[in-house]
């Protein structure tokens, strides 16, 4: 079973006859927060994205990244490079594991740190944090920092 997000997404379970044509498939996995596609944070995110000319040279950085939804999603839309960090370590090897699933493991790279004591080795254009602010101790030194 799949929901269809936008004109360009597609949200799936899991990876079981993942084949939507041109349409960009995200999985989500079973029992995963937001796992059906349907929750208003990850349909309005993924809509947006669409919305949002893709710089293909861009990098950006995707705090909080848990299965790295976002950051597949725009590596299939052409991005340079994506660094998304989380904190918990079994989101960081499904997020891995799907980048090599969906083949952009070149162009995501997924590592457990925590973003308010993590050093950036390169700059970013663009960063992001969906879904975190909840977690957040200190709002105004994270975003600051974002």
């Amino acid at each position: 079973m799949s929901t269809r997000i936008g004109n360009r997404f597609e949200v799936f379970r899991s990876y079981e006859h993942v084949d939507v044509g041109e349409r960009i498939p995200i999985i989500l996995g079973t029992g995963r927060a937001f796992g059906s596609g349907e929750h208003e944070t990850t349909s309005s995110c993924l809509e947006e994205m669409e919305n949002i000319p893709v710089i293909l040279d861009a990098k950006v950085l995707d705090v909080g990244c848990g299965t790295g939804r976002y950051s597949i999603a725009l590596a299939r839309m052409g991005i340079q490079q994506a660094l998304g960090v989380d904190f918990a370590e079994n989101m960081i090897i499904e997020a891995n594991n799907q980048a090599r699933a969906f083949q952009v493991e070149q162009v995501c790279q997924f590592e457990r740190a925590d973003f308010m004591t993590y050093s950036l080795a390169h700059s970013v254009d663009h960063s992001f944090a969906m879904g975190v602010m909840d977690y957040i101790l200190e709002p105004v030194a994270f975003v600051q920092k974002l």
